[in-house]
């Protein structure tokens, strides 16, 4: 921790009380989340069903193309 008492912007953390894990930097971590988004797609595509997003403040259903 730094001493205003934040935790470092290239941290995941798993809080125990006091203890932290530090891991996977920024990058890695944004690598994932669109590997996530692209399977995501994907698997709405194979089982033809629609994907919720917000969309202009209101929650919609589209179909994944």
């Amino acid at each position: 921790m730094t001493e205003n008492n934040e935790l470092p912007t290239s941290a995941f953390v798993l809080c125990r009380r006091t203890e932290y894990v530090a891991s996977a930097s920024p990058n890695k971590i944004l690598l994932g989340l669109e590997k996530v988004y692209e399977k995501l797609i994907e698997f709405k595509k194979q089982k033809n069903t629609e994907l919720v997003i917000m969309q202009d403040n209101k929650i919609v259903k589209v179909k994944p193309e």
